[in-house]
């Protein structure tokens, strides 16, 4: 039952789990206050592509709070955020952008830097848009 308990990452290797309490303390706090420049850079340099692409998305919401295109609230879901862009010309490329992101973040999908480089562009090329 140990040996099956360390092998799994459930007890042990404190690392993995300071790691992951690190990243889920970045993703609570308040969204308008973190550095993302700063933080995407990390998670990339890291090998952390699917941290990257959180942060991009919640980079992303910020921007599109702070120019009034949607009202964000922390409470609120992605598909909350869909339905308020449902009727603007950002709803198809943000639908994207947030199918993309849940595949990563919650369908806990493998992200290669190829897949990761794609992904990146894509949220660019709707900043650009935002512009």
């Amino acid at each position: 039952l140990a040996w099956y308990l360390l092998q799994n990452n459930i007890v042990g290797r404190n690392q993995s789990i300071t790691t992951k309490k690190t990243t889920e303390d970045l993703v609570t706090e308040d969204i308008f206050d973190i550095n993302y420049q700063k933080e995407i850079e990390k998670a990339i340099s890291g090998g952390d592509y699917r941290l990257a692409i959180r942060l991009m998305f919640l980079r992303l919401l910020t921007q599109l709070s702070q120019k009034k295109i949607i009202e964000y609230k922390q409470e609120r879901t992605n598909f909350d955020y869909l339905s308020q862009l449902y009727s603007t010309r950002h709803y198809n490329d943000f639908f994207r952008l947030t199918r993309n992101y849940e595949y990563a973040w919650y369908g806990k999908f493998d992200i290669t830097q190829e897949t990761f480089g794609i992904i990146k562009n894509e949220f660019e090329n709707f900043h650009r848009k935002l512009s």
